[in-house]
């Protein structure tokens, strides 16, 4: 993989940290995160405060992320499956992480499913 390449509210922890054996599992956890940017329409991490109130830095976000203290969030009414997708996409441990093909078979299953309540 190429080394710290990538925009970073879209980045798996494992890539901000500079660790050098990341792999597909990082493009897992940017698609999660790319999910919820389409759940909220909002950029990852737009509102979060720091404890003064101030908006968060990118530099104070990135470390939250790199340390397991940060992940971006869908809202609450996200459907329960897309929800447990985008959250099995955020773990912090790449390994649980699900796959490619697993992701566009669930994805699959989501979109019959919400075509069948309609």
């Amino acid at each position: 993989m190429t080394g710290g390449v990538g925009t970073g509210r879209w980045l798996a922890p494992e890539v901000i940290r500079g660790d050098s054996d990341y792999g597909p599992a990082a493009d897992i956890y940017s698609f999660g995160t790319l999910l919820t940017e389409l759940d909220t329409n909002q950029i990852p991490y737009d509102n979060v405060r720091a404890s003064n109130g101030k908006l968060m830095s990118d530099l104070t976000i990135l470390h939250r992320v790199a340390t397991g203290k940060l992940h971006p969030k869908v809202r609450a009414s996200c459907g329960k499956a897309l929800k447990n997708l985008v959250e099995r996409c955020l773990v912090e441990d790449p390994s649980e992480r699900p796959t490619a093909p697993a992701i566009a078979y669930e994805l699959r299953v989501i979109q019959q499913e919400m075509a069948g309540s309609l």
